[in-house]
């Protein structure tokens, strides 16, 4: 089963950010769904910044299965998570397509 995880950017705990991501988890949860959270100001700020995936604090959410770091530099994104990614985007694209034309219809626009 796939893994749902909320990555909160945001430096404090009492943002506007987390008020909103914590809304998304309820609604999440009402659902059966039970994301896990990474939390990247609890996260040692020089792993982040050096992109160490071997550091404990960062091996703990498995995020290096997927990517490995190059010896030549750069990063290999596995197969399965690239497809996933492609067609991530691609699904998001044809929504904001479809809400622009929505909107544009909304105000009287010819699409």
């Amino acid at each position: 089963m796939a893994k749902l995880v909320i990555i909160s950017g945001s430096p404090s705990p009492a943002s506007r950010l987390n008020g909103v991501l914590q809304s998304i988890e309820s609604v999440l949860q009402q659902e059966g769904v039970r994301p896990e959270w990474i939390r990247v100001h609890e996260l040692p700020p020089e792993d982040l910044v050096y992109t160490r995936f071997d550091s404990p604090a960062i091996s703990a959410y498995a995020l290096d299965t997927q990517v490995k770091r190059k010896k030549e530099g750069g990063f290999e994104v596995a197969e399965e998570l690239e497809a996933r990614l492609r067609q991530s985007a691609l699904d998001f694209t044809r929504e904001a397509l479809l809400y622009a034309e929505r909107t544009a219809r909304d105000r009287g626009a010819v699409v």
